[in-house]
This record gives C-alpha cells, structure tokens and sequence, in this order.
C-alpha cells in the first residue's frame, strides 16, 4: 500500500520535487505560491525570502493558479483554526512581502 502523501504529520519532499519547486520559482520569480498535483489533492508550495520554501497540502483538485488563490488556500491548510479574515490578511500581508 502507497502512503497517502495527505496524511497528517511532516509532509516529505523528495529531491526531484525540491529542484522542481525551485526551478519553478525561478522561472517565475514574481510568484510566491504555486500548487503541485499529488494523488488526492494538492501540495501547496510557498516561497519566502527566495529561498525558502513552505510547503502544506490541501485536499482540493479544483484549480487555482492566481498567487491570491493560492496564498488563501496555504493558509487556510497551514493554519485550520483560523477565522476567513485571518486568513485573507495574512495572504495579502505575504504577497506584499511581510510575514504573516
């Protein structure tokens, strides 16, 4: 049986999936967000600093390629607790630069 690569706990980042998350950034170097297709939903990927990468998952397959679309859904999954307006400032205060 294949591990779900949705399950709880520390999400693992193979090597191949590091430098294509790098690779895509560089290609895109006005994006801080990105969304990469797993079985069962997606890995959101936010960039920080550059050289950061956070990466979180969600369960949805709908689409969503605007870094607005994508800021909310990160972190609405990297932090469940929080209210929509939390949520929704902390996208725009990372898409300007700032640390949630």
């Amino acid at each position: 049986m294949t591990a779900d690569p949705l399950a709880t706990g520390p999400l693992a980042v193979s090597d191949i999936e590091a430098i294509a998350d790098a690779e895509w950034f560089a290609a895109n170097p006005r994006r801080f967000f990105r969304a990469r297709r797993v079985p069962g939903g997606a890995v959101l990927v936010r960039k920080v600093k550059d050289v950061i990468f956070l990466r979180t998952t969600n369960g949805s397959t709908d689409d969503a390629d605007t870094d607005i679309e994508l800021a909310i859904r990160w972190f609405a999954a990297a932090y469940p607790g929080w209210s929509p307006e939390q949520i929704h400032k902390a996208a725009r205060r990372a898409l300007k630069g700032g640390a949630p």
